[in-house]
């Protein structure tokens, strides 16, 4: 079986993937590394580079309550995703 990953963002909206939550990262979701990434992929914006994956909304947000709702809206849009 293969093992659960955890995804989370930072503030600036990046997206990691990990083993663990680091110190200051805020989570996303976690659940087997193939289902979660994929579904992290579809629903992230893609940066400039191709590669990099941004938390919709969470980089431009003017105030902590709207990158709060930036965080939770895109972490209900994984959830659903996966199920």
């Amino acid at each position: 079986m293969a093992n659960k990953v955890v995804v989370y963002c930072w503030r600036n909206g990046k997206i990691d993937f990990g083993n663990q939550l680091p110190k200051g990262a805020l989570p996303i979701a976690r659940d087997f590394s193939k289902r979660l990434r994929d579904a992290v992929e579809v629903l992230a914006v893609h940066g400039y580079d191709g590669e990099t994956l941004i938390v919709p909304g969470l980089p431009t947000a003017s105030s902590g309550d709207e990158a709060l709702q930036a965080l939770t809206t895109f972490r209900e849009m994984v959830r659903a995703q996966l199920n």
